[in-house]
């Protein structure tokens, strides 16, 4: 036998793989040697077997892990897109909500005319009247 300086043993020519091999087939007795070369290379088989089994589970659960960081990079791409569209929408409310009040006091002020008038009092009309179109004037210049 050779030692290849790893402690693995090689068959030398006496006892190949194939003369174990023969043994079988033939129904003979195996020697000593032979019983243990057959045994180590089940071993060594079933080793190499275990090995391609894991690296074949390792390739999937890469190709998983992969899927799985391309999903979150487009979770993160919509959730950037979505933020964008609520600071949008925000901003619009918050205009319409100006826009509202704005309205809501210049109704305030027209009937505050109206009641004015009803009862007969020019003055406060011409105050109110002059307030009205100062708060027009400033809005239609933000515009």
């Amino acid at each position: 036998m050779m030692d290849l300086g790893t402690g693995l043993l090689l068959p030398n020519r006496k006892t190949s793989f194939k003369s174990v091999r023969k043994c079988l087939r033939k129904g003979r007795s195996m020697s000593r040697k032979q019983q243990f070369w057959c045994q180590r290379r089940k071993r060594l088989n079933n080793t190499n077997r275990r090995i391609m089994e894991l690296k074949a589970e390792m390739e999937g659960i890469s190709q998983e892990q992969k899927r799985v960081k391309e999903g979150q990079e487009e979770v993160r791409e919509k959730l950037i897109k979505l933020g964008a569209e609520c600071d949008q929408l925000r901003k619009e409310t918050e205009f319409i909500f100006k826009q509202r009040a704005e309205t809501q006091l210049r109704l305030n002020l027209i009937f505050e005319i109206l009641k004015a008038k009803k009862d007969c009092n020019p003055s406060k009309v011409t105050n109110l009247i002059m307030h009205l179109r100062g708060l027009t004037g400033k809005q239609s210049e933000t515009q």
